[in-house]
């Protein structure tokens, strides 16, 4: 009689189940600037979208905070500044359910930057046309977030590609 052994599936310590292991507590305004220098030139139709992702871990409260910083401008003409100039920074609070999941932590991180990027981006869209509004230009009214999760694409805004680099703070 032979007895066959068991196949196990490689141990992963990142969770498969997000919303298992961590929540969602709030999403917070960190920053917001806004800039604009406008000479008589007509406003340029394009903008320029940049995205960074910054993490930092809170040990006492088992607590992620995952920064999305948007910094977006209209493209510059010739050797003149953009006319309009916007960052903000919204703050994903996140909270792990248990010391376990909190020591993994650091394997979710690309995780909950996705999840972070897709639950700011609607706070981002709607100031950043709030403010155009309020700067009585014509609104800057950026394109809706497409979330994947191919590899390292977190999603696409418009036509462009967002890639899934998070830094710790």
């Amino acid at each position: 009689m032979t007895q066959q052994a068991s196949k196990k599936k490689p141990a992963t310590t990142a969770p498969k189940n997000l919303s298992d292991h961590f929540k969602l507590l709030g999403i917070r305004l960190s920053e917001s600037r806004c800039k604009l220098s406008l000479d008589g030139d007509p406003l340029p139709e394009q903008v320029k979208i940049n995205i960074q992702i910054v993490y930092s871990e809170q040990k006492a409260t088992k607590g992620i905070i995952v920064r999305c910083a948007c910094d977006v401008s209209t493209l510059a003409v010739g050797d003149k500044p953009p006319a309009v100039s916007i960052q903000a920074a919204y703050e994903c609070l996140y909270q792990a359910n248990s010391a376990k999941a909190f020591s993994g932590a650091k394997e979710a991180i690309p995780a909950l930057s996705r999840s972070a990027q897709f639950h700011a981006w609607p706070y981002l869209r709607r100031l950043i046309h709030q403010t155009t509004l309020e700067m009585g230009v014509p609104p800057i009214v950026l394109p809706m977030f497409a979330p994947r999760s191919d590899g390292d694409n977190v999603g696409r805004i418009g036509k462009q590609e967002l890639k899934n680099v998070a830094k710790k703070k």
